[in-house]
C-alpha cells in the first residue's frame, strides 16, 4: 500500500509512510481516513516518512485542498497539530514545503520538513530511542 498510517499511542503520534509511486487519490484517501475519525487529530502529532517514496504524483493544488480540509477539522476541534515530514528527496521535499507553507498560513498545523529522520524526531520532540521504534531505525 502506497500510503499507510500507524498509531503510536505510547509517544502520541501517528505515522504516516509512504512508499512506491504515490498519487492523489491515495494522499487524499489516507488522510480521509483520519479525518474521519476526529479523535487521531485531537490526540496525536503526526510523523510523515516520505523516505522510501519513489515518486509523488500529488498535484500542489491537492496540498493545498487537503491542507484547508485538515485545518477544518482542527479548528472545530480546537487543537494545533505538529507534524514533521522526512523528505529526502528533492521533489517530495519541495512539495512538502508547499503543505507547510498553506498549512502555517492556516494556523492549525505547525509542520517542518527535514531531510532525515533524526532531525524530525527531535523536532517534534520524541525521545531519541524513539527513531528505530517509529521509524525503523
Amino acid at each position: 500500500m502506497p500510503v499507510s498510517i500507524d498509531i503510536c499511542s505510547e509517544l502520541g503520534v501517528f505515522v504516516t509512510r509512504y512508499s512506491g509511486v504515490v498519487d492523489a487519490s491515495e494522499f487524499v484517501d489516507a488522510y480521509r481516513s483520519i479525518r474521519s475519525d476526529g479523535s487521531v487529530y485531537a490526540a496525536f502529532d503526526e510523523v510523515a516518512d516520505m523516505s522510501d517514496l519513489e515518486d509523488f504524483n500529488v498535484p500542489p493544488m491537492v496540498l493545498r485542498e487537503e491542507a484547508e480540509r485538515a485545518a477544518g477539522v482542527l479548528r472545530r476541534i480546537g487543537k494545533t497539530v505538529r507534524c514533521a515530514v522526512i523528505a529526502p528527496e528533492d521533489k517530495s521535499y519541495g512539495l512538502s514545503r508547499i503543505y507547510s507553507a498553506q498549512a502555517g498560513y492556516l494556523g492549525q498545523e505547525d509542520v517542518t520538513v527535514c531531510r532525515d529522520k533524526t532531525e524530525a524526531i527531535d523536532w517534534i520532540g520524541l525521545p531519541s530511542d524513539s527513531e528505530a521504534r517509529l521509524l525503523g531505525g
